[in-house]
């Protein structure tokens, strides 16, 4: 048994033993020759939504019906009357991390992907982008890039 296992560790090691495995940083710790890697450099995800399959960008899904009661809600702190909304763009989203496509500047956000819904309005003849993550809490994003909290008083 012994005896195999020996030979077994032989048969796997390198034909010279003076050859220099060394890590390149473009290949994620796969060990090489030194000879150029095949991959293709490493990429940053995108900063919009990650969709999971083809879908038109103006598709019209139901949201939950608790996330449309929270954006009526966030509609009413802040003094509008959601009695005339009108559902203009829904559909899930995977957002790549936790700024759900609309990243306000200096502040850090989880990096992991987070399931949700993007739901665009209109009320009064104004769009309203509001997105939402795992946390289900609608978010309003404005066009400048931001996004603006529920309740702004807090």
């Amino acid at each position: 048994m012994v005896v195999a296992a020996l030979s077994l560790l032989c048969a796997c090691s390198s034909a010279d033993p003076d050859e220099v495995v060394a890590e390149s940083p473009s290949t994620s710790g796969a060990p090489t020759s030194g000879a150029p890697s095949s991959r293709p450099p490493f990429q940053t995800a995108p900063t919009g939504p990650v969709r999971t399959s083809p879908q038109p960008s103006t598709s019209i899904q139901q949201p939950p019906a608790d996330l449309l009661r929270a954006i009526e809600d966030d509609l009413r702190r802040r003094g509008l009357d959601p009695a005339g909304l009108v559902v203009v763009e829904s559909a899930p989203v995977s957002w790549p991390n936790g700024a759900l496509g609309c990243p306000e500047p200096g502040r850090m956000y989880t990096q992991a992907i987070e399931q949700g819904w993007r739901v665009i309005v209109q009320l009064d003849g104004r769009s309203h982008d509001y997105r939402s993550g795992n946390s289900g809490r609608p978010v309003l994003c404005t066009r400048g890039g931001g996004a603006v909290p529920s309740n702004p008083h807090s």
